[in-house]
């Protein structure tokens, strides 16, 4: 074989362990189980970039810890109400990530 046709297996083999290397991680990166709970919202915030706007909610969990979360910029949630956030756990960084599913909650 040529050491042009030798580099260019070389380079697919290296491609093709890199594509499955990270497709294993990104398989793993986050536990199955996501778990629903509910939050108090403290307060929100807006920011303002040449991208857009983001919404940020600070809110407070059962265990009295609080979080700030990003929720879509067109949410519109009082404050001191209940919401709905979802709860994963990344395998990765054996951290917790919260994400905003829904407002409203009536307790």
């Amino acid at each position: 074989m040529s050491k042009r046709l030798k580099r260019g297996c070389y380079y697919c083999l290296a491609g093709l362990t890199l594509v499955i290397t990270l497709s294993t991680l990104g398989f793993l990166s986050f536990d199955e189980n996501i778990s629903y709970q509910e939050a108090l919202l403290v307060s929100q915030n807006n920011t303002y970039s040449l991208d857009g706007t983001r919404k940020y909610f600070q809110i407070t969990l059962k265990d009295k810890t609080i979080k700030t979360i990003l929720v879509p910029s067109t949410v519109n949630c009082k404050r001191g109400t209940y919401i709905q956030i979802s709860v994963r756990h990344s395998l990765l960084t054996g951290k917790d990530i919260y994400s905003f599913v829904g407002c409203n909650l009536n307790k």
